[in-house]
């Protein structure tokens, strides 16, 4: 199977964020990228459910043995680079 495009990151996430980042700023519509808010109350809720994260094994609000709150600040870094991109 082919692909057109090779996303890297070091948390497949935060892959996905990129694209929803980039789609939020190439369509000038901030509000498309999920809030930290959001991010907090899925991954708790995916917890809840019985998610596990896939290096620990435990039901926890983190990804790859990454933290909630590093998930959090991410979101920040993102919505602010997207914020100033904008305003340019």
């Amino acid at each position: 199977m082919e692909s057109d495009a090779l996303i890297v990151a070091g948390c497949s996430n935060w892959g996905a964020y990129g694209v929803a980042a980039m789609l939020a700023y190439l369509l000038e519509k901030p509000e498309l990228f999920h809030s930290a808010v959001e991010e907090e109350f899925m991954l708790r809720q995916m917890a809840i459910a019985g998610a596990n994260d896939a290096f620990t094994g435990e039901s926890q609000p983190s990804v790859d043995n990454i933290h909630l709150q590093a998930h959090l600040g991410l979101n920040h870094i993102m919505h602010e680079i997207i914020e100033n991109a904008l305003s340019d």
